[in-house]
């Protein structure tokens, strides 16, 4: 759980003025972040219970605080290194070979999902090491049995030794629309606590309806991932304009957050003129881009999954793990059409988070599109946002060196020059939005 031992620092802009804010709590709400005054190589026995109460607190449906409350307790003179290192220990239940079906009620939904885990022979048993996760979105109507009933899809999950997972939509069709999001980013947080799952070999795919939904969550969420592979989804909006430039102007923004992860998406060449022009306009923009990526037209395909192409394109998807601190993130939060929403809706609103060590966390302007930018060279951050409220920066231990200063800049001006000391608490999976800092003020600037 990559997440959990990250440090944060938000940095917020208001209008022109500096001003000092209260920091957030991480997980729980209205508490002052605590720092912690231990050193980073202090020994693991210092709280022989830490281990026992992460491995409970990361696999439980819901996280409780029981763990947080202790913090500034009884736990409050262990140092951070301790957590980190029970975090890094942290084993989820073996793996059971073959297929399970498992209910789970989805938060933003208020309603019961469905999903279906199957587990390749070669890869079950203890969690001796991380697995990857192949989550697979079905098309309009199907459902997850079906996806997993699918031999060319299971044979994947197969040959890779990945574990399939496959929803069954609820309430939505995989559109762009936050409640369908929900079952995407909230389950595979939920995964992440439950299996072995390897933060840098997820892999989204989907056909039809599923693939304009394993594009959407890629776009939105694209560090939760390391490639998607979309087949006969539309990349982007949902249009019969036959306009290429109409739909570059759409999907440039939300092709550019697809920078860090690899994608390679398929349609057959005889598919809806439609769906082929919405994915030729994303083309242009990816080669503009200069992202890592693959696009095919299959000749004499129409609206399929073609077992050959979609098992290559799979398999080269999951040949090159997820870069988890890339040295630039950028990140597009533009608004996204949708059949469901007139006028349509913006990821990010109540599922905000990610794992990227830089994001945008609010607008000045909730109607407007917004952008941020942010590269690190050693201990050094540079931002540069375009209507953003608020940027939060994570700090990881494995990317920064703590014990010398981290300088943060957006602007020409320097938001941030000092040492840093980790905060002991902990980053659920289930709470991408919690944040921990290092100190009980941050600093806020234009």
């Amino acid at each position: 759980m990559r997440s959990t031992a990250l440090l944060c620092l938000a940095l917020a802009a208001c209008g022109g003025e500096s001003r000092l804010e209260p920091v957030d709590a991480a997980l729980d709400t209205g508490a002052e972040a605590a720092t912690d005054t231990g050193t980073l190589d202090a020994p693991a026995d210092a709280a022989p219970n830490v281990e026992d109460e992460v491995d409970q607190y990361l696999r439980a449906d819901e996280p409780t605080t029981a763990l947080l409350d202790k913090l500034d307790g009884e736990y409050r003179d262990v140092p951070f290194a301790v957590f980190e290192a029970a975090v890094r220990k942290h084993r989820p239940l073996p793996l059971a070979a073959g297929l399970t079906t498992v209910e789970w009620t989805d938060p933003m939904l208020a309603a019961k999902v469905r999903y279906e885990v199957y587990v390749p022979t070669k890869i079950a048993g203890p969690a001796v090491e991380r697995v990857p996760l192949l989550l697979f979105l079905h098309w309009a109507g199907g459902d997850g049995p079906a996806v997993v009933a699918d031999a060319t899809i299971r044979g994947a999950a197969d040959a890779l030794g990945a574990v399939l997972v496959a929803p069954t939509a609820e309430l939505c069709d995989w559109s762009m629309d936050e409640r369908c999001m929900s079952q995407v980013v909230l389950l595979l947080q939920r995964l992440k606590r439950k299996l072995p799952i390897d933060d840098d070999r997820v892999v989204v795919s989907g056909f039809s309806m599923g693939g304009r939904g394993s594009f959407s969550a890629a776009a939105a969420y694209p560090s939760a991932f390391a490639g998607v592979v979309p087949v006969a989804g539309s990349i982007g909006a949902i249009s019969s304009s036959s306009d290429v430039a109409a739909h570059q102007k759409y999907c440039c923004p939300h092709a550019e957050n697809l920078g860090n992860l690899r994608l390679h998406y398929l349609s057959g060449a005889l598919d809806l003129a439609a769906l082929l022009n919405q994915n030729r306009g994303c083309d242009l923009c990816l080669a503009a881009q200069g992202a890592e990526y693959r696009y095919e037209e299959i000749p004499g395909v129409g609206h399929e999954l073609p077992p050959k192409e979609w098992t290559a394109a799979i398999t080269w998807a999951f040949a090159k793990p997820r870069t988890p601190y890339p040295a630039k993130v950028v990140f597009d939060l533009a608004p996204q059409l949708s059949s469901k929403v007139p006028g349509g809706v913006t990821f990010h609103q109540e599922l905000a988070p990610t794992e990227y060590w830089a994001f945008l966390d609010a607008r000045s302007d909730a109607g407007k599109p917004a952008r941020v930018q942010a590269t690190q060279a050693g201990n050094d951050v540079d931002l540069t946002t375009t209507n953003a409220a608020k940027v939060a920066v994570y700090l990881s231990t494995t990317a920064f060196d703590l014990g010398k200063n981290v300088r943060i800049r957006a602007g020409g001006t320097t938001l941030l020059d000092e040492l840093v000391r980790p905060d002991r608490r902990l980053c659920s999976p289930r709470r991408a939005r919690a944040r921990s800092a290092a100190s009980p003020t941050r600093p806020s600037a234009s």
